[in-house]
């Protein structure tokens, strides 16, 4: 299975302007220094959140703690695996790229960014549309409760909470909750504004549909 063609042509312009970084108020410069040294770049999405630093700062802090603090419980590749996955179900072809081009950037570190995971293609279209996700009973547990709590939180199985709670400590349980959570939050805003996906990841637009 080999990537899918683009489903983006080019960057598109934002709907309401960026905020110039030069412009970035005060509590957001460190904030967006450390977040493009991460990423080798600043994200659109963050051009757009400056609008409202006081919102902007406190979901950056999430991401970072919900998908790489010191402190985390559960694996980061696990996290991003699982948040790609979400980002489809959620339909956010932005977040969708964005992952896709982590899980498949290369793994091999430099100083500008912290995370790749060298996956291939046919692994990135399995974890996109096959459920049961996972590669032993522990991370299937956790796919099965993302898939579940994203298409409907009311409705999780007895059987998923049960294998939840027998292979998952309380920590694991929440910060899977939180990072379910917090996607749904992210994709739909990313979606709601329309954010542009940025040039250089548009080869992995085509991925939002993948069958």
């Amino acid at each position: 299975m080999s990537k899918p063609a683009p489903k983006l042509q080019k960057e598109e312009e934002p709907f309401i302007p960026y905020v110039d970084p030069e412009d970035f108020d005060p509590i957001l410069k460190e904030r967006s220094e450390k977040y493009a040294r991460r990423m080798g770049f600043l994200p659109n999405c963050n051009k757009l959140y400056a609008h409202r630093p006081a919102i902007a700062a406190p979901l950056w802090d999430l991401n970072s703690a919900i998908m790489r603090d010191e402190s985390s419980s559960l694996p980061q590749g696990l996290k991003r695996r699982i948040a790609t996955r979400l980002a489809k179900l959620n339909n956010s072809t932005y977040c969708v790229s964005h992952h896709c081009g982590i899980l498949q950037r290369s793994d091999d570190k430099d100083r500008l960014k912290d995370e790749g995971w060298g996956v291939e293609d046919e692994d990135v279209h399995a974890l996109l549309v096959e459920s049961g996700n996972g590669r032993d009973e522990f991370e299937k547990a956790c796919f099965d409760f993302a898939d579940a709590m994203t298409l409907d939180p009311t409705t999780i199985a007895d059987e998923i909470y049960q294998r939840i709670e027998r292979l998952l400590s309380p920590p694991q349980v929440v910060e899977l909750a939180a990072v379910v959570g917090f996607w749904k939050l992210y994709n739909t805003i990313h979606s709601g504004l329309k954010v542009p996906l940025e040039e250089h990841l548009l080869e992995f637009s085509g991925w939002i549909n993948a069958e």
